[in-house]
């Protein structure tokens, strides 16, 4: 009955995100640059302490950052979220809010051999998303001038299907990759209108960007290191892990669309190439009392090589993530009650963006917190809240205060396993 009970839950969870958008239609005007805003966790697991946790094996997390991850899988595993977005954006003169609630992921995996950390995984996350809406007001200079507006608006993002696999080598080397699928949509329009003057019509242009294309990523996390260099009883589970995100050309169909109550037309289209950059990430782990885990994370992507058509961008630069998390998990006992198997996280980040403004570099600070709620052996409600600072009212720019929390559920069953091996 209690499985019962748990499957409802998680068809009616599966239900609430398929009604909605799966790209968030918050305003960030930095977004507008490039492919728009990273997004470097799917799952609240991550997104509780850092989002990163290259070196981090886990038996109860879909690891698709570091696919090397994979190896210490003991069941078959399901995690689907949602992520709610909120926006504080101003500047010296204004400011306003916004928010969405968006589809964050889904991702399945499962062990194939336990004895060897073979495992498969397959999923569908976001790899970025451009969200933005502004307006600007021209007043007319006389009264011959009845002036017009200017707004502009992007949306859409980068997504990727992932396939990946995992093995282990018997002095405990863990590897893995995956084959990665990018498509998705970027609209950006231009409207202009003239409020004050019926005679004219208002105007929209379109530019829109559907890249698609191949890459992979490969993966490794080292053998536990603790009694080697530590030789505590204390401190376990100590690692080093690595992961490389290949460049990729993604093929890009482009169109320019003028669209009025008179019109509504496509007045060019074409293929060019957009130049995805290379991802590298690298970090370390380690467990302490059985219960407290560490991690420490860098993550960088030389965006100043983005390329749309061959050209670079002088609005972007290389950039560079540092991330920190911590994780309490109990040891499940017979018997404990349900707040004794609840688990926590903490994480703190700086990140250096790609983009830069007239020559301004635009920073991010974040602090992030979460817990896991016990639904049953091996199934989870996971809970995440992250606090962000990005840019500065200096220098005519934006400052934004963001706010997400992520849910999710993630579930665990036994597939394909041989009654033998327990």
């Amino acid at each position: 009955m209690k499985k019962l009970y748990i499957k409802i839950f998680a068809l009616g969870f599966l239900f609430f995100i398929g009604q909605i958008d799966v790209f968030p239609q918050i305003s960030s005007s930095y977004s507008r640059l490039g492919l728009g805003d990273m997004v470097y966790s799917y799952s609240a697991r991550r997104a509780g302490m850092g989002q990163l946790g290259i070196s981090v094996i886990d038996a109860a997390y879909i690891s698709m950052l570091n696919p090397a991850g994979l190896t210490g899988l003991h069941s078959t595993r399901t995690e689907v979220g949602v992520m709610y977005n909120g926006l504080f954006l101003s500047n010296d003169n204004a400011s306003s809010y916004s928010s969405s609630t968006d589809f964050s992921g889904a991702t399945i995996a499962f062990p194939i051999s336990m004895a060897h950390g073979i495992s498969l995984s397959a999923g569908l996350i976001p790899y970025s998303n451009v969200s933005y809406q502004e307006e600007n007001n021209y007043p007319g200079t006389n009264s011959a001038s009845n002036g017009y507006n200017i707004s502009y608006k992007g949306t859409g993002g980068l997504s990727k299907m992932v396939l990946g696999s995992s093995y282990r080598f018997p002095f405990d080397l863990s590897i893995g990759a995956t084959v990665e699928y990018y498509f998705g949509e970027l609209n950006y329009n231009s409207t202009i209108s003239f409020p004050n003057d019926a005679s004219l019509q208002t105007g929209t242009f379109t530019t829109r960007y559907r890249p698609r294309g191949f890459s992979t990523t490969v993966g490794l996390i080292t053998p536990d290191l603790s009694k080697v260099i530590f030789g505590s009883e204390n401190i376990s589970d100590f690692r080093f892990g690595a992961v490389l995100s290949f460049s990729s050309n993604l093929l890009t169909d482009t169109s320019l669309i003028i669209s009025s109550s008179l019109v509504d037309d496509t007045v060019q289209n074409s293929s060019i190439t957009t130049k995805l950059p290379y991802r590298f990430a690298a970090g370390f782990s380690f467990v302490l009392n059985k219960k407290y885990l560490f991690s420490f994370d860098y993550l960088f992507q030389p965006w100043s090589k983005y390329a749309l058509n061959g050209v670079t961008s002088s609005f972007m630069r290389d950039s560079y993530k540092i991330s920190t998390g911590f994780e309490y998990r109990p040891e499940l006992e017979a018997g404990q009650s349900f707040w004794e198997q609840v688990m926590l996280r903490l994480g703190l980040t700086y990140e250096q963006t790609q983009y830069n403004i007239n020559g301004q570099g635009i920073n991010k600070y974040s602090v992030m917190g979460g817990f896991s709620l016990p639904l049953s052996y091996q199934n989870t409600l996971d809970i995440a809240i992250e606090y962000s600072i990005r840019g500065t009212k200096d220098f005519n720019l934006l400052q934004e205060k963001i706010i997400k929390l992520t849910a999710g559920i993630s579930l665990g069953e036994l597939w394909f396993i041989r009654s033998d091996q327990y």
